[in-house]
């Protein structure tokens, strides 16, 4: 399998927001093109899981992939905090989702990573427009690199 740092994040932040909706020919088209890893595909498995309402087994999936993550590169650990994040605010837990976001975005900015650090934005924005909060717009502002 290839690994593309630079475009994979951008490709699964996309991939799990058309997941979300229920569209999975993203990934699909992503393992007909090799892009995607080991971790990747748990963290797919486990959100598929939640769009079949089972909700404790994928959440736990996703949070033992932020533990094991931990000496992983910041990058990676970043994409476990977003899809562990998501998989929160599917299971009807948004604070703990807000939580692993912010997470993931701290570990994008470690990174020094702008597409990383936009999709944790995209998924911040997406968490507060879904709470209809009123501050949903803060996170409209591009982060400046």
């Amino acid at each position: 399998m290839r690994v593309d740092t630079g475009s994979t994040l951008e490709h699964e932040a996309s991939a799990l927001f058309a997941l979300r909706d229920g569209d999975t020919s993203e990934f699909e088209a992503m393992a007909e093109q090799g892009v995607s890893s080991v971790r990747l595909v748990k963290r797919v498995r486990a959100l598929t899981e939640l769009r079949h309402g089972e909700h404790s087994d994928a959440v736990g999936v996703l949070r033992n992939a932020c533990i094991q993550g931990r000496i992983l590169p910041a990058l990676e650990r970043s994409r476990s905090h977003l899809a562990y994040a998501l998989g929160l605010a599917r299971a009807s837990r948004p604070i703990d989702a807000l939580l692993e976001g912010i997470e993931a975005l701290a570990r994008a900015r470690e990174a020094d990573d702008s597409k990383a650090e936009n999709a944790c934005i995209a998924f911040l924005r997406y968490l507060y427009q879904s709470q209809n909060h009123p501050r949903a717009s803060d996170w409209d502002t591009s982060p400046a690199r």
